[in-house]
């Protein structure tokens, strides 16, 4: 059947597979066939797969305003979504963006989700978790909402209580390509009285079948799983895998989780990082690092110079690509949002994007009185929360 004139079927489904999910659901308005065939190829997991590689991505931030980081999210404490449209003419000092803010989902005979606490998103699924810990999964354009089942992390809190329990350290939220599913994994730690010290332990949640399930954590190396834990050490996302920063006997080091076979391990040694700053990121859809020095002080006029290094997939080792700086006003590195252009923050609070190649600066007009927390990147997709394993 074609639904355009003189089109067949699958020109038609071209065309439709680069509309934004709001407004190819918009579409279905159109007729009793156009909402039929438009419903089925919302179902259909070639057409759904082939629409999320047609949509652009954007950064998604948390803003919190100076002295009001508690109060509640919907109002204070917003996520956003910032779509950066280009770097702009090379005689412009501004760079062209749109900022949306995420509407936070309420449940039926539930709070509403309140202050995000993590963030975490994955091929157009949310992950979110709020300061009492509630976990949702959600599709926002698809406004599909699910809530997460507790973990035997939660039973634990509850039946040892929070002097014996050492809590929640690491979680992550990815796609198991193999699978085609999505999970949750989160690492926690509790007394054992038998060692009469602390056990780590590990659960990963399944998508399809809406369960938790125990998983082998690795064993022989002594871990500081507090390194860093929070917003500031959420770890990052690439590739099938999950990675976190954590410090071990032989230093700072990098903790992998195969999504596949759900399986830990540590990567190689990480380049010299004594007394500097280091963050994962992620560069031309591989595993980076970032690795600075500043002065804790943000009046101090001390340069601050930055160096990118990537994984190499095949041996493992670190390579520096780059080597940026110094600049006297920076403060941090947040984000690549393309492959030559680098997001940072000023000491000021602004957020300004380094171009590689021409190592110009661009300004983003972003009040410099918000605190802006970049918690990775999003993509506005098909991708449905209610999965089953068929």
């Amino acid at each position: 059947m074609a639904l355009l004139y003189g089109l067949t079927e699958d020109v038609t489904m071209e065309i439709l597979s680069w509309l934004p999910p709001k407004s190819l659901i918009q579409c279905k308005c159109v007729s009793k066939s156009w909402n039929s065939f438009i419903g089925s190829l919302m179902e259909n997991p070639y057409f759904v797969n082939k629409h999320l590689n047609h949509m652009p991505y954007t950064l998604v931030f948390r803003r919190s305003r100076l002295f009001h980081a508690y109060r509640r999210f919907n109002h204070d404490n917003p996520l956003s979504l910032l779509t950066i449209f280009h770097a702009g003419a090379d005689h412009s000092d501004r760079i062209a963006f749109i900022n949306e803010i995420i509407d936070i989902p309420r449940f039926e005979g539930r709070k509403e989700m309140g202050s995000v606490w993590l963030s975490y998103h994955c091929n157009g699924i949310s992950c979110m978790v709020n300061s009492s810990k509630t976990v949702i999964l959600c599709n926002l354009e698809l406004r599909e909402f699910k809530v997460v089942p507790e973990t035997t992390y939660d039973l634990c809190q509850a039946l040892i209580g929070n002097k014996k329990f050492n809590g929640l350290k690491r979680m992550g939220f990815g796609y198991d390509i193999r699978a085609d599913v999505y999970k949750i994994v989160i690492i926690f730690s509790w007394y054992n009285n038998t060692n009469k010290g602390y056990t780590i332990c590990a659960e990963v949640y399944d998508l399809t079948t809406n369960s938790w399930k125990d998983i082998k954590f690795m064993e022989g190396e002594a871990f500081d799983i507090n390194y860093g834990w929070g917003a500031e050490n959420k770890g990052v996302y690439c590739k099938g895998f999950y990675y976190w920063l954590v410090d071990s006997n032989f230093g700072r080091r990098i903790l992998s989780f195969d999504m596949c076979n759900e399986v830990f391990r540590i990567l190689p040694s990480l380049p010299n990082t004594r007394y500097k700053n280091v963050e994962i990121a992620v560069w031309n859809d591989s595993l980076a690092l970032f690795i600075w020095c500043n002065n804790l002080r943000k009046w101090s006029k001390d340069p601050m110079s930055i160096e990118i290094w990537v994984m190499e997939e095949q041996s493992g080792e670190w390579c520096n690509v780059f080597s940026i700086g110094p600049f006297e006003d920076m403060w941090a590195p947040l984000t690549f949002w393309k492959r030559d252009e680098l997001l940072m923050v000023t000491k000021d609070g602004e957020i300004v994007s380094y171009n590689l190649g021409s190592k110009k600066l661009r300004k983003l007009d972003i009040h410099p009185d918000d605190r802006m927390h970049c918690w990775g990147f999003y993509v506005k997709s098909l991708v449905s929360v209610n999965q089953r394993r068929s």
